[in-house]
């Protein structure tokens, strides 16, 4: 009689955040979203996520090849009405991302490009600071 079912909000150190996504779909609806890290696992939920309001265009940017042809592939299947641009590059190459920008003239741009294995990047501390600082920039 003491078990219950464990809910996500009983392992969350905060308060429930409530999105209106209602609200969202009316912001994404019609617009050019840009993507950095679309094939990784936060940004491939984006993808799927913003995907679901209809944008006007997608662009959607990874340096990992086989998981954003994955990515292209869902795309084509799921949402062949979406315009979408899958593009292999990494977000340091400063000169090709204001190409991408001048090119596509994003509305909107969700930027999941980093490295997130926190003790691995402890071991690579230079590579870390590269992607996650300085390809912010």
């Amino acid at each position: 009689t003491q078990l219950r079912k464990v809910e996500i909000e009983d392992l969350l150190p905060r308060e429930r955040i409530e999105i209106d996504m209602e609200a969202v779909g009316r912001l994404l609806r019609g617009q050019r979203i840009l993507i950095t890290g679309a094939a990784g696992s936060i940004g491939g939920e984006m993808v799927r996520q913003i995907a679901s309001f209809t944008p006007d265009r997608l662009i959607l940017v990874d340096q990992a090849e086989t998981p954003l042809h994955d990515v292209r592939l869902m795309m084509a299947r799921q949402w062949s009405n979406i315009e979408s641009y899958t593009v292999v590059s990494d977000i340091c190459v400063r000169e090709r991302m204001e190409e991408l920008f001048e090119e596509h003239r994003p509305d909107y741009v969700f930027h999941a490009a980093a490295y997130k294995h926190v003790p691995m990047m402890e071991d690579n501390p230079e590579e870390s600071v590269r992607n996650n600082v300085d390809g912010t920039g």
